[in-house]
């Protein structure tokens, strides 16, 4: 951008007392409602044509989730399948922890869909 295209940007400044506020008070561009004033370039790119407000689904944000689930489902199995061997745990199945896990991350998915 050359110096005087920022000159006569400033000469047109709402903000600046005494100036004019643009080209529509001076009557050199009309005055169209809901229209904004940019120039599109030349070449544009075509955009999705997705509703307003729906974004795309992060694919991988959801595979690492899935992932970082299933790796927590193996370090609680394997943490948890000699417990019962010890006479304090002695009343759980192997697979006690597992299942409260699993049943613990079914809840949650439940309640981020609603």
């Amino acid at each position: 951008m050359s110096l005087q295209k920022v000159i006569a940007g400033l000469t047109r400044n709402p903000w600046i007392p005494g100036r004019a506020r643009d080209d529509r008070q001076l009557g050199k561009v009309p005055v169209q409602l809901g229209k904004v004033p940019v120039q599109l370039a030349k070449s544009t790119v075509q955009l999705a044509k997705a509703p307003v407000g729906i974004q795309p689904i992060d694919q991988a944000l959801i595979w690492v989730t899935v992932g970082l689930l299933a790796f927590g489902l193996v370090m609680v199995y394997s943490a948890s399948v000699a417990m019962p061997d010890n006479p304090k745990f002695a009343r759980y199945a192997h697979m006690h922890f597992l299942i409260r896990h699993a049943g613990f991350i079914a809840v949650s998915f439940v309640a981020a869909l609603l």
